[in-house]
């Protein structure tokens, strides 16, 4: 026994076994080293990595919503620009119609001033014709009378001298046929008379001259004929010529209304530039009064549904006062007979009944005595009478 427990406490091991053993050792823990600091470095390798393209991914993303937001403002300034180019065209063809219409209305004004013009002319030489013709006949001396007045055209036709020659014929032939209102001015003076709304001082002649202005000469001229400043209340002629009515007048001591003094036109025959802003046409004259007229006849409608809405308002209210004196008589006559049937709130007996018909009967006797009483008391009193008698009967079966 001795030798194995010798044996037990010796070491087996040599030096080199436990070299080689410790050796081995340091190599596993040199190379476990090794890995962590490998494994380490792998790791900061990927986080570095992931760091880098998780910015390359923001940058990405920044310069993917900057390349839309100008992409949008692309789009927005165009769609501006399209407007603005579509805004502007449109006010380009709009100033175009603008100017077609107002190139079309001057020259229908230039049309129909043209064929006036025309038309007065061979008015003129219809005249010297004439006044040539009384010339041969009757070369006597005759005083300048106003034939067309005679025959209703409302235009003045002066007589020439009997030694007038044909340069006198032609110079009488140009003024006659300048002379008197244009068309314009005789329906605006002829549509002053039937204006309802027409008020003195707003009209052609409404303030104090001669409303019969057909007879006028052209101009600024009084009911006399004498020529007469512009200002106040007197109109301007060249307006007057034109029959637009003169809202703006001037101060005094001018001779003309403010637009017509601004523009610096002096009172004569005016041009088309000045017309425009004084347009006022024959047809647009004629729509006005038609429209006048059905107004006119709207108005005279409306007074008389007025008048019979009127009428039978009365009528109700007479009829329901009617209806409630009935009422309120009927009230009465009820209350009278309810007192007489009740007395300090009990129903009278048979005694108080009697001699409240007694005191009946004696009233009703005293009223047939009068010769001055009514047929309509003496009926109500009757009927007074019958009601009492039927609540006197209802009070005896109520009594049995």
């Amino acid at each position: 026994m001795a030798p194995n427990s010798a044996t037990q406490g010796s070491d087996p091991m040599s030096d080199s076994d436990l070299e080689n053993e410790l050796r081995k050792m340091d190599e596993e823990d040199a190379r476990k080293a090794a890995e962590e600091e490998e494994r380490k470095k792998r790791e900061a390798e990927e986080a570095e990595k992931k760091k880098r393209e998780e910015a390359e991914r923001q940058k990405r993303k920044e310069e993917l919503r900057r390349k839309m937001a100008e992409k949008k403002q692309r789009e927005a300034e165009e769609a501006e620009k399209k407007r603005k180019e579509a805004e502007e065209a449109e006010r380009l063809q709009k100033e175009k119609e603008e100017a077609e219409l107002t190139e079309r209305i001057r020259l229908e004004a230039e049309k129909k001033e043209k064929e006036r013009q025309e038309k007065e002319k061979g008015k003129g030489k219809k005249r010297a014709m004439e006044v040539e013709v009384e010339i041969v006949e009757s070369p006597v001396k005759k005083t300048k009378t106003t034939e067309n007045a005679k025959a209703g055209t409302g235009a003045r036709r002066p007589r020439a001298k009997p030694t007038s020659g044909p340069a006198d014929t032609a110079r009488l032939t140009q003024r006659s046929a300048a002379a008197g209102p244009s068309k314009y001015q005789i329906t605006e003076l002829d549509d002053q008379d039937d204006d309802p709304l027409w008020t003195p001082g707003s009209g052609l002649a409404g303030d104090g001259r001669d409303e019969t202005a057909v007879l006028r000469k052209r101009g600024n001229y009084d009911a006399k004929g004498g020529k007469i400043k512009m200002g106040g209340d007197n109109e301007c002629g060249r307006c007057l010529r034109l029959g637009k009515n003169c809202t703006e007048q001037s101060d005094a001591g001018k001779y003309m209304c403010e637009p017509c003094h601004t523009s610096k036109q002096k009172c004569a025959v005016p041009t088309e530039a000045d017309k425009q802003s004084h347009e006022q046409t024959y047809e647009l004259i004629v729509e006005q009064r038609k429209t006048r007229a059905v107004q006119t006849a709207i108005l005279k409608e409306l007074k008389g549904i007025r008048a019979e809405l009127g009428t039978r308002h009365l009528a109700m209210v007479s009829s329901i006062r009617s209806q409630t004196k009935v009422v309120d008589g009927l009230a009465k006559d009820f209350e009278e007979f309810y007192d007489r049937l009740v007395l300090d709130d009990k129903v009278m007996d048979d005694e108080a009944h009697e001699k409240a018909r007694a005191e009946l009967d004696a009233r009703l006797a005293a009223k047939k005595n009068v010769p001055e009483t009514s047929e309509a008391g003496s009926g109500d009193e009757g009927e007074a009478g019958e009601e009492e008698d039927e609540g006197e009967k209802e009070d005896e079966s109520g009594s049995k």
